[in-house]
């Protein structure tokens, strides 16, 4: 026996970072994939990012007698996806033979009922957080709070077997 599966992926990725004055730094970027695997009623995927930047304790209003010598404040957001596989989403048949009348016969079985609207599962993430360094440097702490949402899970749901074909069928769920 012998496969062959082909997926095409098209992409773009366009990133801009700015800085003002060595403090505050921004980054904004945006990716867009359109993939073979998405269904034929679904068109590309965009994933916005932006993140900024911002040590504070260089600001001249920031107190120097308070014990924190360093301190950077941090922001960030972005999304991402993962995409189904190469042939999630196509309805396809299997070729087979099939005996009739005691004579084996060619045949053709459904292989997959595929998913038209079927596309990427899509991950958000949050992420906020500081560094600081007190009494010279001499400690550190950072923390940071993460959040991540996903959204159009890629699940594999069963169908009836009463069906007499494949068993199960990958949707867009949750």
């Amino acid at each position: 026996a012998e496969a062959t599966s082909e997926t095409v992926t098209l992409g773009a990725y366009v990133e801009q970072v700015f800085g003002y004055k060595d403090r505050l730094f921004f980054t904004g970027a945006l990716r867009t994939d359109d993939n073979s695997a998405f269904g034929r009623d679904f068109s590309a995927v965009y994933y916005p990012k932006a993140q900024a930047s911002w040590v504070i304790s260089d600001e001249p209003f920031f107190p120097s007698s308070f014990p924190v010598d360093n301190l950077r404040l941090r922001l960030a957001y972005g999304a991402s996806g993962q995409q189904p596989g190469t042939t999630d989403a196509a309805q396809f048949y299997t070729a087979t033979t099939s005996t009739v009348r005691n004579v084996d016969t060619p045949a053709l079985i459904v292989g997959s009922l595929g998913n038209p609207n079927l596309k990427p599962e899509r991950s958000t993430e949050l992420e906020l957080g500081f560094d600081a360094g007190f009494l010279n440097d001499a400690a550190h702490l950072e923390f940071t709070y993460y959040s991540k949402k996903t959204q159009d899970a890629l699940v594999q749901r069963p169908l009836a077997p009463s069906l007499g074909g494949p068993v199960s069928q990958f949707e867009n769920i949750g």
